[in-house]
């Protein structure tokens, strides 16, 4: 089967469901559904290259305000999605960061896919996207390899010496490129996001200070406690 049949019948067989749940439909096997104070995203994708002819997933996760608020420090990313903070693998318990994924080798394959795939969302995955909302699970399941969306969810649950060594972990990231190849490559256009993290952390007062004239952006960002 291709690509595109394996959207078309996802759209025909989960589309209707999560349209009762709230979501709506905002390209072929995605959807999208307002939450308290953020929205949830669902999305049907082909499996990784030695699967994808074969086999899908299920991608799902929560998105609160304060993640989505930020994306505009992001100036070389700003045309492409964001990806996928918590999960983002619909399992029959929910969601994980392990891979999970079903089979669409043929029409009857992907058929008993797609209603499992529904009685997963029913059971665990809608239900998890509720628990997220909760700023304190929302940490606990957020990808910390994300470094920055991990201090943002961590500062929100109060967890500041874990939103701490997010941030800063961030910063290294930027740091030392900056030392090896210089500000314009080390940077490449995340100059906003670095002056957001040099304000939080109250290092780098020199360059941050300097940036901001350049850009003429003079953020309100407060700085984690001591």
């Amino acid at each position: 089967m291709t690509e595109t049949e394996l959207y078309c019948r996802a759209d025909e067989a989960i589309g209707p469901f999560l349209e009762g749940e709230g979501f709506t439909r905002v390209q072929p096997a995605e959807w999208v559904r307002q939450a308290t104070a953020g929205y949830d995203r669902v999305a049907v994708s082909k499996g990784p290259p030695s699967k994808a002819r074969t086999h899908f997933a299920v991608f799902m996760s929560y998105y609160p305000n304060y993640l989505t608020a930020t994306d505009a420090l992001f100036d070389q990313h700003k045309e492409q999605p964001r990806g996928f903070p918590c999960g983002p693998y619909l399992t029959p318990v929910g969601a994980t960061r392990r891979p999970k994924y079903w089979s669409y080798q043929s029409p009857e394959a992907l058929a008993k896919s797609l209603q499992h795939v529904r009685q997963c969302l029913e059971e665990a995955g809608l239900p998890w996207l509720e628990s997220l909302r909760d700023p304190r699970v929302f940490a606990a399941e957020v990808d910390p390899v994300a470094a920055f969306d991990a201090g943002l969810a961590h500062e929100a649950a109060g967890n500041i010496e874990e939103a701490r060594r997010s941030y800063s972990e961030m910063m290294r990231r930027f740091l030392v490129p900056i030392q090896q190849y210089g500000e314009a490559t080390g940077l490449k256009g995340a100059e906003k996001l670095f002056v957001f993290l040099a304000r939080k952390l109250g290092v780098e007062a020199e360059r941050r200070e300097r940036l901001e004239r350049q850009l003429n952006y003079h953020p309100d960002v407060k700085p984690l406690p001591r």
